[in-house]
């Protein structure tokens, strides 16, 4: 299973790289619990976004891409339920005031 043309793959790793920056950047400015937890999964999947597109060019495969695809959508998975909780927190904070 290789795909013919693996041009995209660089240019996802500048993209990801880009990426990671403003989310970095966005972790350290922002406030709340829901939004440090997005931001920082963000961040990490970032960084698995431009590891993920090396070992494409690298392997002239594209499991490192189906992989990173994998692990991606588990940490958005347990990401969510971890921001759906937090964010329940802080409106009870916040009804109860």
């Amino acid at each position: 299973m290789q795909p013919a043309h693996y041009g995209p793959a660089g240019s996802r790793r500048v993209v990801g790289q880009k990426e990671l920056t403003c989310r970095a950047g966005c972790a350290v400015y922002c406030s709340g619990r829901a939004i440090w937890l997005s931001t920082r999964n963000d961040a990490m999947l970032n960084v698995l976004t431009v590891v993920a597109a090396v070992f494409v060019v690298i392997a002239r495969s594209v499991w490192p891409d189906v992989i990173a695809g994998a692990i991606i959508a588990t940490v958005n998975l347990f990401g969510s339920v971890e921001v759906i909780s937090a964010v329940t927190g802080e409106m009870r904070k916040t009804d109860s005031t």
